[in-house]
């Protein structure tokens, strides 16, 4: 077998093993790298001599919340200071609103995409709005969380924005409408499940069901979406593309949501998800190039 001609480092926060859409999201583009690279993953603390690589891909470095903003912007700060003389190419992922004190872009007023003044401590955006600029690109996961970003930090670097990826295969329209429980699904814990969501499905003529956040185990999703005629996704937070909504399309529900989820920005949620592991690469592969002759 040859040598592969491109070297990433994917640096995360927790293991790719772990049940959460950014770890599936990045699971998959491991696991569907192009033949030429190859992919190592380490978590933040983790050492790596990084001349070793081509590029830099870094997805979550914000533990998660309520440890206080010294850790919050601890790994933000330490990874701007290690890529000081990285001469690589950087590419940074953001999966959520990591750039807000809270963490869930609450000052964001959405369909508006409006700043209003808020509470936060200056330091967290401040770190991560520099670590953001040190990257030679910053990858968003749908339009709306481009502007919800873009409202809270200034990015000054290159954007692109390309979907989380999911294969869809699983997820087929199984049951017929009329066989399935007139009730629509809520799966969430408190920070996506928004008061509203409730009465957003009465609203709709379904009655709501809940269900705790990552209790079910990923496999039987499919399964799970295909007993409901409806499922809402109304979060508290700015949810960036929740990948729940792609899935119960696949499997024929009805999906309700509310204004705060980058999902529905785009003009084909499918599409964009099905298409995003080969654009990811595309383009990575295409600024690598670049910066390997030197231009």
């Amino acid at each position: 077998m040859s040598e592969p001609r491109v070297r990433v480092l994917v640096v995360h926060m927790a293991p790719l093993e772990q049940l959460g859409g950014a770890e599936l999201s990045l699971q998959h583009h491991v696991r569907h790298a192009p033949a030429e690279v190859a992919v190592e993953v380490i978590q933040p603390h983790q050492k790596a001599d990084l001349t070793r690589f081509d590029a830099v891909v870094l997805g979550n470095l914000r533990p998660p919340g309520g440890v206080g903003e010294n850790r919050e912007c601890e790994f933000a700060e330490q990874w701007l200071w290690r890529l000081g003389q990285y001469d690589g190419f950087v590419h940074h992922i953001e999966y959520d609103a990591h750039p807000c004190g809270h963490r869930d872009a609450r000052c964001v007023e959405c369909p508006l995409i409006r700043k209003r003044a808020c509470d936060c401590s200056p330091r967290i955006p401040e770190a991560f709005e520099r670590l953001f600029n040190r990257c030679d690109a910053v990858q968003f996961v749908s339009p709306g969380q481009q502007q919800v970003i873009n409202a809270i930090i200034r990015v000054t670097c290159e954007q692109v924005v390309i979907a989380t990826p999911i294969d869809l295969t699983p997820f087929q329209n199984r049951i017929p409408w009329h066989e399935r429980r007139k009730e629509a699904l809520i799966v969430g814990d408190a920070i996506r499940v928004a008061d509203t969501a409730e009465t957003l499905a009465t609203a709709h003529g379904y009655r709501p069901v809940r269900f705790p956040y990552l209790s079910i185990p990923y496999a039987k999703m499919p399964d799970l979406l295909n007993e409901y005629q409806a499922v809402v996704v109304d979060p508290v937070m700015y949810h960036s593309n929740p990948r729940i909504v792609v899935e119960a399309m696949a499997c024929g529900c009805k999906v309700l949501t509310g204004p705060r989820v980058g999902t529905m920005s785009w003009d084909d949620p499918i599409k964009a998800v099905l298409e995003a592991n080969e654009r990811f690469w595309s383009f990575l592969l295409s600024r690598i190039s670049v910066i390997g002759c030197g231009i």
